[in-house]
């Protein structure tokens, strides 16, 4: 997978960063939470949410939370699919 596609798929989920934000809110989670139990920072959990970075452990973790698929367009399991 290239760096541009990536990078597509990123912004892709930059523009659904609310719905993220909102599904995290229903199951009783935060940004500041999600960071804490992956012991990252609360920027590098923002930056995935946003739009702005695709690390596998954050978009794991969304996906364990129970974000729907159709919001994290994580590259990794796209270039599995492809």
């Amino acid at each position: 997978m290239t760096a541009t596609l990536r990078n597509q798929l990123a912004a892709k989920r930059g523009k659904v960063k609310y719905r993220i934000i909102e599904e995290l809110s229903a199951r009783g989670y935060t940004m500041t939470r999600v960071a804490e139990e992956l012991e990252l920072s609360l920027e590098a959990v923002s930056k995935v949410i946003n739009g702005r970075g695709n690390s596998k452990r954050v978009l794991a973790k969304l996906r364990d939370i129970g974000v729907s698929e159709k919001f994290l367009f994580d590259p990794h399991t796209t270039l599995e699919a492809a």
